[in-house]
């Protein structure tokens, strides 16, 4: 298992964060990405997507790998949409789902690990009721309240953690949360480590976010990537 784990050590360190916070608009969504547009179909691939009603989801890693995953997973949610009632389809039940495709594989000997991290989240009209569910590559996963980070570099995403714990979400607005979460990018210094994995360079732009909200307390669909998902952090 270690010779397999140091054959993806690169792109595991390489995949950029994913948090996820509730707040008093519902959940916000905050995918780090590079400077890319997402007019270009043929390179922009979205990190965070809408599953079911008051589900969304939101991924990390290898691309090649996480993209065909979530699409198979929606795939998945929609037939159970049409099978089930609305309140059978539960975060757990759906997390098992998918913890249980990353764990076949990182336990197949003859398989190399899935470079993929996933967040899950699910927003209740009573913001104490929101759940995030976290899963790694090996299929493991954990479940917190408020908020979560998912990402590859263990540092990152523990300074990361560390750096959002103090921040009262839940008594704020998405903006001014948005706002919080820049800061907590900035002290971890996401964007030079990033910048230098990519390019080599000492220096690099921050990197621009892609962001979306699950709505609290709106009636139809709650899910919604906000217009300014690919914008320079100021």
């Amino acid at each position: 298992m270690a010779d397999k784990l140091d054959l993806i050590a690169n792109d595991k360190d390489n995949a950029l964060p994913v948090i996820a916070v509730s707040t008093k608009d519902g959940i916000l969504l905050v995918a780090i990405n590079f400077s890319i547009s997402p007019e270009d179909s043929d390179t922009y691939i979205h990190k965070l997507s809408e599953i079911h009603d008051n589900i969304g989801m939101g991924a990390c890693g290898n691309s090649s790998e996480y993209d065909p995953l979530r699409r198979q997973f929606i795939d998945v949610v929609d037939r159970l949409a049409y099978e089930l009632s609305k309140d059978d389809i539960v975060l757990k039940s759906l997390a098992n789902s998918l913890a249980g495709e990353l764990r076949d594989v990182y336990r197949n000997p003859r398989l190399v690990p899935r470079v993929v991290f996933f967040v899950l989240v699910e927003c209740q009209e009573d913001s104490k009721r929101d759940r995030f569910v976290r899963i790694g590559l090996d299929g493991k996963f954990k479940i917190f309240n408020n908020f979560t980070v998912i990402g590859g570099n263990d540092k990152e995403v523990g300074a990361l953690m560390d750096n959002l714990r103090s921040v009262e979400f839940l008594e704020m607005d998405w903006p001014t949360a948005l706002t919080a979460i820049k800061e907590a990018i900035k002290k971890t210094n996401i964007a030079r480590i990033a910048g230098a994995k990519k390019s080599d360079k000492t220096v690099e732009p921050f990197p621009s976010l892609e962001l979306a909200i699950l709505w609290r307390g709106r009636t139809g669909r709650k899910w919604q990537l906000l217009p300014h998902q690919i914008k320079e952090v100021k």
